[in-house]
């Protein structure tokens, strides 16, 4: 939309009527800007595409990771307390262990 802004300030402005232009508006430095905002345009949409294909990954190799820790939590849960697993049921009896849960805090309503 910026880009498209530029683009038409200087074709219908700034090249085809230069005395409507304010003088310290350089026409020369608004027509390198439209370019470097072109090319930054790409530039920023390729990286976009980078980073959620990045963000997928992150978020797939976590469940991943989350769902063998839960399984590896139910076998060493299953065997019972030992000296060997009792830390790590603990630790992460925390986070898989069922029981009461507090309900959630609810957030705080914006102030006006």
């Amino acid at each position: 939309m910026v880009r498209s802004l530029l683009s038409s300030l200087r074709d219908l402005l700034a090249q085809q009527n230069p005395v409507s232009m304010p003088a310290e508006v350089s026409v020369a430095e608004l027509v390198k800007d439209v370019a470097l905002a072109k090319q930054l345009a790409q530039v920023d949409a390729r990286s976009q595409q980078k980073a959620n294909m990045t963000e997928c990954s992150l978020i797939a190799t976590m469940s991943d990771g989350f769902a063998a820790a839960r399984m590896i939590y139910r076998v060493e849960k299953a065997k019972g307390r030992t000296p060997a697993n009792e830390a790590f049921l603990n630790a992460f009896g925390e986070h898989f262990g069922r029981g009461p849960q507090s309900p959630p805090t609810p957030p705080t309503p914006p102030t006006p």
